[in-house]
């Protein structure tokens, strides 16, 4: 074999090393971006239940006084409404950051624009608070959320509240059918 056969062959080698390489790395790739999105998905889940699991009943109190009542409330009360949508309208923001930036995927994200309208937005003490705020958030997410509060007009009255409605029904029927045993 002479040299250039020699060269020859190390070059084919050589080649065929780099197209192993390259599809190693794009395999990793993949791994890796899979395990980001699972990663965001579970930080942002978790993210929402802490935040949940930290209302207290007072803030849930003043919340539902803000959509129902709004002149009920004192001046620190109002204030105590206004930080807690300011952190909910974050904990938002953090949510649509992930999604465009592709590590939230748009069937999680769409989920989560669904409860952001029927939950929050389908409320007038939400609708409020954005309005208030919405300047202070990046220009992209204010016209997503401008676009949420948009159609929440369109709900009927917040399902929240027929829910409660419906349980305490239920609770009731059941107390009724157990005292008459």
């Amino acid at each position: 074999m002479t040299i250039q056969e020699m060269g020859a062959a190390g070059e084919l080698i050589g080649g065929i090393a780099v197209i192993f390489t390259l599809i190693y790395l794009a395999l990793q790739i993949r791994q890796n971006t899979k395990s980001a999105q699972a990663l965001t998905y579970s930080a942002t889940a978790t993210g929402w239940q802490y935040y949940l699991h930290e209302q207290s009943v007072e803030d849930l109190e003043i919340l539902i006084l803000l959509s129902t009542n709004h002149h009920k409330l004192s001046h620190a009360q109002f204030m105590q409404a206004y930080y807690l949508y300011r952190t909910q309208f974050r904990r938002m923001e953090h949510d649509f950051y992930q999604y465009r930036t592709g590590t939230l995927d748009e069937d999680t994200w769409n989920a989560y624009v669904r409860g952001f309208e029927q939950d929050n937005f389908a409320v007038p003490g939400a609708r409020a608070m954005w309005k208030l705020q919405s300047n202070f958030f990046e220009p992209s997410f204010s016209e997503c959320v401008d676009k949420m509060v948009e159609r929440a007009y369109s709900l009927p009255s917040p399902h929240l509240r027929q829910w409660f409605d419906q349980v305490m029904e239920s609770k009731l029927e059941t107390s009724k059918g157990e005292e008459d045993r």
